[in-house]
């Protein structure tokens, strides 16, 4: 190629071979005369090359006559090669995701109702007391006795609740006082005492109520009572008892116990909130799973029932409803796929709410030994949630694409050709409603490498 020019020379060759004319003639003798050799001329052959074409061909004709969409040439007579290909399209709907929301809390049961205990009742009889009927002095009565046990409960510390002691005069005489102490046979400790002011009069009752609040009582009792009679006139001894009753306030609530529950309700509440980066205000779910672990510390069966307002589909919240025997626990999963989310409104970040509503049917005929700390444990873990679309500002979000490798057709006769400059030009669009920050590298066959970073809107 003239370097000059620009132009390339083409040579073709051709092989010509000449013998010397003395040598011809030499040979002509041989044949004709004798057999005596004469000296001859030495012979031989080379090769030249004489130029038969000399055409030069202009790059930009080479490049027409190629007809290579791949090569072009300006009106400078600047070649160039360039190559244009379609990636493919890369879905980034993953990125739109929060991490994971989870929250683990527990609620102890509290102070619990119990069944009130059915009465019980014992009769001093003035006939023990008494040989005949008649004129009765004056005298004071000093009586310990036990009531029969009571029922429902065998041992509680009782929260809130009272005893209540009822006397009823059936001595046909007056009785001007009246003191009654209550004794724990159990914890051998009292646990009142009630005077009934002015005594009571023939066939009157009268009733006085005793806190048990923060007391521990068991279920047997003795009452020692104090009376004093001025006497009187009565014809017999026959039925003639004084009726000493103990019985217990319509609710009683404890803090410890061993006895009946009857059936009650329970309700507790917990707020999860987001980091403050991500401030949705409402997105539709295209993926991800809420897992609930729900543990039942008490002696009673429960129903379990939690609510996630904050998950909708088709305008019912998230529900959970579970049957929980004694001291069980159960994990359940559901497929958030399809329900829509739309967090409760704060001012500084958005808030779940979890309720956890529980019922408790009782122990029935059964006694249970239960205390204020047993508890309820909900671990609520909502996790790969990933949105189809979202409302709101979510925190930056990093998103993988997968690497592509294409291949560049090099025109034949180019292989070898070096490039004195080249421009890469990568156009991407994006269908996302969101800014983004784009990192590319670009890695060569032969070790060449190219990062760009940029921002997309």
């Amino acid at each position: 190629m003239d370097s000059q020019s620009g132009r390339f020379a083409l040579n073709r060759t051709i092989l010509i071979r000449t013998v010397s004319a003395s040598a011809i003639v030499l040979l002509v003798a041989c044949f004709s005369a004798c057999s005596i050799e004469k000296p001859q001329a030495p012979s031989w052959d080379t090769e030249l090359v004489l130029p038969l074409i000399n055409h030069h061909y202009d790059m930009l004709e080479l490049v027409d006559r190629m007809a290579e969409d791949a090569l072009s040439y300006d009106s400078l007579g600047n070649i160039s090669f360039s190559v244009e290909q379609d990636m493919d399209t890369v879905a980034v709907d993953a990125g739109l995701s929060i991490p994971d929301l989870s929250t683990a809390f527990s609620e102890t049961i509290g102070v619990i109702e119990i069944s009130s205990p059915a009465p019980v009742e014992d009769q001093i009889y003035l006939s023990d007391y008494l040989a005949l009927g008649g004129d009765v002095p004056a005298m004071t009565l000093d009586v310990s006795q036990q009531w029969p046990a009571i029922s429902d409960i065998e041992s509680a510390t009782i929260a809130s609740g009272s005893m209540v002691i009822t006397a009823t005069n059936n001595f046909d005489l007056p009785v001007d006082t009246v003191t009654i102490a209550i004794i724990d046979d159990t914890f051998a400790a009292q646990i009142g005492a009630v005077t009934f002011e002015g005594g009571l009069a023939v066939g009157e009752t009268k009733s006085k109520t005793i806190d048990l609040s923060g007391k521990t009582i068991s279920n047997s009792f003795t009452y020692n009572a104090h009376l004093y009679t001025p006497g009187g006139t009565i014809l017999t001894l026959a039925e003639k008892t004084l009726v000493v009753e103990a019985g217990f306030s319509s609710t009683i609530t404890v803090s410890s116990a061993i006895a009946k529950v009857p059936a009650q309700e329970r309700s507790y509440e917990q707020n999860v909130s987001f980091s403050e980066d991500n401030q949705i205000t409402s997105a539709n779910i295209k993926g991800g799973s809420l897992t609930l672990d729900i543990t039942n510390g008490t002696n009673l069966s429960a129903e379990i029932n939690v609510t996630i307002e904050e998950f909708t589909r088709d305008g019912d919240p998230l529900s959970f409803t579970v049957d929980l025997p004694p001291q069980q626990n159960s994990v359940i999963t559901r497929d958030l796929a399809g329900y829509e989310f739309i967090p409760l409104p704060s001012e500084s970040t958005p808030t779940m709410n979890v309720s956890m509503d529980i019922s408790l049917p009782g122990s029935g005929s059964n006694t249970v030994e239960i205390t204020s700390t047993d508890d309820f444990a909900l671990d609520v873990q909502a996790s790969g949630l990933e949105f189809s679309s979202v409302s709101g500002v979510i925190a930056p979000t990093v998103v993988e694409i997968e690497p592509a490798t294409e291949s560049i057709d090099i025109p034949n006769g180019f292989e070898n050709f070096s490039l004195t400059g080249a421009v890469m030009t990568i156009e991407i669009h994006s269908a996302v409603n969101l800014p983004a920050e784009l990192s590319v590298r670009i890695e060569g066959d032969a070790g060449q490498l190219l990062a760009l970073v940029d921002e997309i809107n």
